[in-house]
């Protein structure tokens, strides 16, 4: 029997350090139906409910594994333990706050909730979701990866995992090409100065005065092609200030920078850097995947700033051009936004949200309110 629950506990083990959590708990499970009085097994069935957020199934199995075997290590989780349940009311709350789309707030509760073991699997997807919403991927790939380390099947990890892929994804085939035809292109510009190069310098050998004559002139002239390009290029500059009063970027690897560097600063509430910077991703003539990201990231600046009128431009610009990613955030925000200005029109939006997104987070009391003022 001893060399059976030796197995069993190794093979549980094996299933939690991997990842798979459940099977570990199915192994526990078994070893404690041949015998209550497996000390390891019993605690380690209530860690595992700890982690998963079962704080009393926890405290329940440790309990047993202190009258049924005086276990002096399931007293101290049962001790510590206790301390636990006001991390249940603050991730209730943070669950709240999230469907309130109160971001920050969440994440402060989150965050103190994450101290503890307890129910970590559930407040890294909290977290993960929470930076979804504030558009840094990264940092939510990160939480969602610390959850999917706990838990490799969990399926609410795994479609946040399917989310955070779905606005990470580049367009691999066009970003391929395009590499290629910079690359061509910077390639044909070098082969070009080379052979002109060249050209000059057997030109300087071969020919005398009159061919000196002939190179001041075609320098003149190049010159003067370049004063009027320049005059052209400051006059092409100077409306595009007068228009937009930001720089054009001119590559996607630009545009990415800039967006990245956006979120930072909109984390930090520094939302005039953040426009500045993303304003001129927009007016790039470039075509790239990161151009809703982009026009969402701009229109939310606007929406933190209460210029409303703004946010409203860009947001509508947004589900005229996207079906997809954020529009039902967006949908949201343009109810909340046309409350005080224009009623029949938030009500539009609201019952919007209330048929097409009934089971979304958005469709929420403040939604009811608008619906039926």
């Amino acid at each position: 029997m001893g060399n059976k629950l030796n197995k069993i506990y190794e093979k549980s083990m094996d299933n939690y350090n991997k990842g798979y959590i459940e099977k570990a708990l199915e192994e526990c499970e078994k070893g404690i139906s041949l015998n209550l009085k497996d000390v390891r097994l019993l605690n380690l069935k209530g860690m595992l409910l700890y982690i998963k957020g079962d704080l009393k199934g926890a405290i329940a199995v440790w309990k047993i594994n202190k009258d049924y075997n005086n276990d002096e290590i399931s007293k101290i989780y049962i001790r510590d333990a206790k301390k636990d349940e006001e991390n249940i009311k603050l991730y209730s709350l943070a669950e709240h706050d999230i469907k309130e789309l109160k971001i920050d707030n969440a994440i402060e509760k989150l965050e103190k909730c994450r101290v503890s073991d307890f129910n970590s699997i559930n407040v890294n997807n909290a977290l993960s979701i929470c930076y979804l919403k504030k558009g840094n991927y990264l940092k939510a790939m990160e939480f969602n990866e610390a959850s999917l380390i706990i838990n490799k099947e969990g399926r609410t990890a795994l479609e946040i995992r399917n989310q955070i892929n779905g606005y990470l994804q580049d367009p691999v085939d066009e970003f391929k090409n395009s590499i290629k035809k910079k690359a061509l292109i910077i390639l044909l510009i070098l082969l070009g100065v080379i052979a002109i190069f060249i050209f000059l310098n057997i030109n300087k050998k071969d020919e005398g005065l009159s061919n000196n004559t002939e190179n001041i002139v075609a320098n003149e002239e190049i010159i003067n092609k370049e004063i009027i390009n320049e005059e052209v290029n400051n006059e092409e500059v100077n409306n595009e200030e007068k228009n937009t009063q930001v720089n054009k970027l001119n590559s996607e690897e630009e545009i990415k920078k800039a967006y990245e560097e956006s979120i930072g600063l909109f984390d930090e509430k520094k939302y005039d850097e953040s426009i500045e910077k993303l304003q001129s991703a927009y007016n790039s003539d470039v075509d790239t995947y990161y151009r809703k990201h982009v026009l969402f990231l701009l229109a939310s600046c606007y929406y933190e700033k209460n210029q409303i009128n703004e946010a409203i431009q860009y947001y509508e610009e947004y589900i005229d051009k996207y079906d997809e990613t954020y529009i039902e955030e967006i949908y949201y925000k343009l109810a909340l936004a046309y409350e005080n200005i224009d009623l029949n029109k938030s009500k539009e939006y609201a019952n919007y949200i209330k048929n097409k997104f009934s089971n979304s987070i958005y469709n929420n009391s403040k939604i009811s309110q608008i619906i039926y003022k």
